[in-house]
């Protein structure tokens, strides 16, 4: 785990929706934005911890973000898929992989990410990032109607470029993108609605 000293400070009114924040990054070339991702989410909510995949600690240094990094290594001797879900309000998987999708989908839990997908239950938030022709395939398609059944909430991935061609629409989702203000969004319209 790398832990900052980094100040950080006070968040917006968005912190009271969404709480502590459990931020999943997984292997896809957006990750090598996950810096940006976390610097927004802190202006969220100033308690931000992030999970990384295997995959996407070889594509950002998770050693220069003020905030907790836990990764595989560090759930060898700790039950954090367990731990860390004790104090979250929100988590999010953003970049989300045609991989963790099959995973999140099948119940399998090699990762510490995958694990606490495997966990939390309903109601995660997932940020597609791949290749279009892979986020449009039938399998794809499937897997994210599953997810969706079982409550969790796959957010719609802007056209992007993938790393295989620069056209755009060449590839789907954006870290940092829009997903903080979705998700802070969608979570304030849950809250209206159960007043």
């Amino acid at each position: 785990m790398t832990q900052s000293t980094t100040a950080i400070e006070p968040a917006s009114a968005a912190g009271s929706v969404l709480g502590s924040l459990l931020i999943g990054v997984c292997g896809s070339s957006c990750a090598t934005s996950a810096a940006q991702l976390i610097e927004e989410a802190l202006t969220y909510t100033p308690d931000v911890t992030v999970v990384a995949t295997p995959t996407a600690c070889n594509l950002f240094l998770s050693e220069q973000l003020p905030v907790n990094v836990y990764t595989d290594t560090d759930w060898s001797d700790v039950p954090l898929h367990v731990k860390l879900l004790e104090r979250t309000d929100t988590f999010i998987v953003a970049p989300t992989t045609a991989t963790t999708f099959a995973k999140a989908v099948s119940g399998m839990a090699d990762t510490l990410v995958t694990a606490l997908i495997l966990a939390h239950g309903p109601g995660i938030y997932f940020q597609p990032c791949m290749n279009a022709w892979m986020w449009n395939s039938p399998s794809m398609r499937r897997t994210i109607g599953t997810l969706r059944g079982d409550g969790h909430f796959v957010l719609e991935p802007p056209p992007n470029t993938s790393r295989a061609s620069r056209d755009l629409g060449s590839g789907v989702g954006a870290v940092p993108g829009t997903v903080m203000p979705d998700v802070t969004a969608h979570k304030l319209g849950i809250q209206q609605a159960q007043r």
